[in-house]
């Protein structure tokens, strides 16, 4: 593996972290709970979940339709390549 694939791949673990913590933030558990279980061992996705951990604010605006939607068609591809 090149290393500019290892940071893209760690990257886009972070970013899973941080789609991690949104879910959970917006009430989506079970979305959470998926990744947290597939990913939660990778410590960049634990490092983005961490970092992006809302349940201190009061109040947080998010997207939480989009988060929703884009973890749901990002699990089905996973899902997807699992069965090939």
């Amino acid at each position: 593996m090149a290393p500019g694939q290892l940071e893209a791949e760690e990257s886009g673990l972070y970013t899973l972290g941080k789609y991690a913590a949104y879910a959970r933030h917006c009430g989506h558990h079970s979305l959470a709970k998926e990744l947290q279980s597939r990913y939660g061992d990778l410590e960049d996705f634990k490092s983005g979940r961490r970092q992006h951990d809302l349940q201190k604010y009061d109040y947080v605006r998010l997207p939480c339709g989009r988060v929703e939607d884009a973890l749901v068609d990002f699990l089905e591809e996973v899902k997807a390549e699992d069965a090939k």
